[in-house]
């Protein structure tokens, strides 16, 4: 019996300043009872085009079944 339980993610974050434009495509499992995760990033456009690298979420708040807010921590290991 499936004891532990995970979704798989997949978004993009859209980057748009006047330092930086283009996307990075975040894909991955995401183990739901865990509270800091790594998911892979696996693409980008813009300034990251071909970029990958690992993000780690942290839940930094959670209110209830409403609200919650997370904390990104991006780590780009190549980028061109």
């Amino acid at each position: 019996m499936k004891t532990t339980y995970n979704t798989w993610m997949a978004f993009t974050l859209v980057f748009n300043s006047t330092q930086h434009k283009g996307t990075l495509t975040i894909m991955d499992a995401n183990p739901m009872t865990e509270p800091t995760k790594d998911l892979a990033i696996v693409s980008g456009t813009g300034d990251f085009i071909m970029t990958r690298g690992i993000v780690t979420f942290t839940t930094d708040l959670i209110q209830q079944n409403k609200y919650f807010r997370l904390k990104l921590d991006i780590k780009l290991y190549e980028c061109y």
